[in-house]
């Protein structure tokens, strides 16, 4: 008996292990890398890890995501459901109800998703005083509960639409939680949504989706690069990120955070120091050569 089984309750340990699955769901998980049913009591005191494979789960994570998007309890996200995350502010530009209708092309053609894929998206509101703006946001609300009604019932809604303001922890515990992070804007000059996504998947798993007409995707260029402005393909992206193997996910993440790592704002910052002392030394050449040209 391994040292895990005998902190569980006698008449458990009696049981034979194929049975446990008659365990109450709450009080168990299955590791998705080796299979092993761990128990959640006891795994809540051990960094969430498998004393089995090491690997990383986000039991934490998902229990502090559930009291985030819905502290009354009533919209538990189980364990096995695969999560999608979207972290924007409302604005035009950040292509919220194109990435929308990318879940609604998921869930069309890829209907095996039905109960098992949830999209958050968290939204700040901004500019609300704009109608444009304004308009914006009813526009997502409208579309969000037309999506799960197409798609959900009473108990399932695909897409959980929370339009407040983020405290950087509840971010962070947005990526940690999540199988995938999707940022599809429509026109960005950087886009450090990409970035931080990636900065805190320190356990290397997870898939970003981003839209090429960013310019982290110049850079980060594991990550699955999508046109926005296609539904369908921008689905086919979600429903690839939701099958791509754990050790395709660790070697593109690894690549990206070595990036991230790298490229940093004291790198970007002395980058402008030494562009600028270029463009200094340029002009004076240019003077030299003014200089002469009067001369003649």
């Amino acid at each position: 008996m391994s040292w895990l089984e005998k902190l569980l309750p006698p008449k458990i340990q009696q049981t034979d292990p194929s049975e446990r699955r008659t365990i109450p769901e709450g009080l168990w998980i299955k590791c998705p890398s080796c299979e092993t049913v761990l128990y959640k009591t006891d795994l809540e005191q051990n960094l969430n890890v498998c004393p089995k494979c090491d690997h990383h789960l986000r039991i934490g994570a998902r229990a502090r995501l559930d009291a985030f998007l819905d502290p009354e309890g009533r919209f538990e996200i189980g364990q096995d459901v695969m999560l999608g995350v979207g972290v924007e502010r409302f604005d035009y530009t950040k292509g919220v109800l194109d990435r929308l209708r990318g879940v609604d092309e998921l869930l069309t053609r890829h209907p095996e998703w039905h109960n098992r894929f949830v999209f958050v998206q968290a939204a700040a509101p901004t500019r609300s005083k704009l109608e444009t703006y304004k308009d914006l946001q009813d526009e997502a609300v409208a579309l969000a509960d037309l999506i799960n009604e197409k798609h959900g019932d009473q108990s399932y809604r695909p897409i959980r639409l929370v339009i407040r303001h983020h405290e950087p922890d509840e971010v962070f515990e947005l990526f940690r939680a999540s199988d995938l992070c999707v940022v599809s804007s429509l026109h960005d000059g950087m886009n450090l949504v990409a970035k931080e996504f990636v900065a805190a998947r320190d356990d290397e798993e997870g898939v970003l989706i981003l839209s090429h007409f960013t310019g982290a995707s110049r850079e980060l260029s594991e990550a699955l690069i999508v046109n926005p402005y296609d539904p369908h393909g921008l689905g086919e992206a979600i429903n690839e990120a939701l099958t791509m193997p754990l050790d395709e996910q660790r070697a593109r993440m690894r690549l990206m955070r070595a990036l991230v790592r790298e490229h940093n704002v004291y790198r970007w910052a002395g980058q402008m120091l030494l562009d600028a002392a270029e463009l200094r030394r340029r002009k004076r050449v240019f003077d030299l050569i003014g200089k002469r040209s009067v001369a003649k």
